[in-house]
C-alpha cells in the first residue's frame, strides 16, 4: 500500500510538472504584454519590409502589420535586424517575438516555427543584365555561370532545383536586395529572387540595367508572419489583428500605401 501511494505521489507529482511546462511554454503572449515591448525581426524585402539607410527606421507593408500587432497589444514596438538564414534562429532563442519578414508557407519552415494565417502572395522569378540575351531558365543553366540568391531564402531552394550546372551562389548580407546587387555589378549572371521586390526594385533603379527574365512567375507562395512553436495563444492573437485589418479593408489600404499600383493591378 505504502509503495502504490508513493508511486501515485510521483505520478500526479509528474503530471502537474507537465501540465505546468505545458502551460508555461504558451506563456510568450503574456510575456510580451508585462515588459511592454513586441520585439519584431524584419528582413530586408520591399515593399514589405525597407530600412532607411539613414535613419536605421523601418517601414513596409509588414512593418506596418507589425505595428497593428503592437498596438492593439498597447505595448512599444522593437525592431530587430535579421535575414532568411538568422531568422527562425532568432525566434527560438528570443532574439525576437514574432517574424514580420515576407517569409513563404513552407512545410520546412512549418516544423520550425509558428505561421500566422497568410497576408500576402508572391511568386520567384530571374533576374538578369538587360544586355543578357538569355531567354529561359535553360539559357542560364550553363557551366561556368553564377546564380545569386539569398542564403536561406525560398529562391535559394529553388534556384538549387533548377541549376544543374550553374553554380548557385548564396549570398549572407542584410543589405537591401544584395543578390541584385550582385548581377547589377557583374558578380553574378542572374539571380532567383521574389518576384515584387525584384519589379519594385528594378523600377526604382534604372540605372542598374537590370530586367525580369521574360517576366516569368514560378512557386506562387503565401507570405505570413511567424512566432516560436508553442506559443499558440500569440499566433491566435496575431491572426485576429491581421484578420481585422482584412476585413475592414485596412489590409487593402496599407498595401496600397506601398506597392506600386502598376504591380498592385497586375
Amino acid at each position: 500500500m505504502a509503495f502504490r501511494t508513493a508511486v501515485s505521489g510521483v505520478l500526479i507529482t509528474t503530471l502537474l510538472a507537465l501540465s505546468s511546462a505545458a502551460h508555461a511554454a504558451d506563456d510568450l503572449l503574456q510575456q510580451i504584454k508585462s515588459r511592454g515591448v513586441l520585439r519584431v525581426c524584419e528582413i530586408s524585402y520591399t515593399p514589405y519590409n525597407v530600412k532607411d539607410p539613414m535613419t536605421n527606421e523601418w517601414s513596409g507593408i509588414n512593418v506596418d502589420v507589425a505595428k497593428a500587432i503592437a498596438g492593439k497589444l498597447n505595448v512599444r514596438m522593437e525592431n530587430v535586424d535579421a535575414t532568411f538564414a538568422t531568422v527562425i534562429p532568432s525566434l527560438q532563442t528570443g532574439k525576437c517575438d514574432i517574424s514580420a519578414g515576407a517569409t513563404y508557407i513552407t512545410p520546412e519552415r512549418s516544423q520550425q516555427a509558428l505561421f500566422s494565417i497568410p497576408d500576402a502572395e508572391d511568386s520567384k522569378t530571374a533576374v538578369v543584365p538587360k544586355s543578357s540575351p538569355a531567354t529561359s531558365i535553360a539559357d542560364l543553366d550553363k557551366s561556368g555561370a553564377v546564380i545569386s540568391v539569398r542564403a536561406g531564402s525560398g529562391e535559394e531552394t529553388l534556384a538549387k532545383q533548377l541549376f544543374r550546372h550553374a553554380t548557385v551562389r548564396p549570398t549572407t548580407s542584410d543589405a537591401a536586395q544584395p543578390h541584385l546587387m550582385e548581377v547589377a555589378t557583374g558578380r553574378a549572371d542572374a539571380t532567383i529572387a521574389g518576384y515584387t521586390g525584384a519589379y519594385v526594385f528594378i523600377g526604382r533603379n534604372p540605372n542598374l540595367n537590370l530586367k525580369l527574365l521574360q517576366n516569368i512567375k514560378l512557386q506562387p507562395t503565401p507570405f505570413a508572419l511567424m512566432m516560436p512553436l508553442g506559443q499558440p495563444s500569440l499566433q491566435a492573437f496575431v491572426n485576429g489583428v491581421i484578420a481585422q485589418l482584412q476585413k475592414s479593408g485596412q489590409m487593402t489600404a496599407i498595401v496600397a500605401r506601398y506597392m506600386p499600383a502598376q504591380h498592385a493591378s497586375q
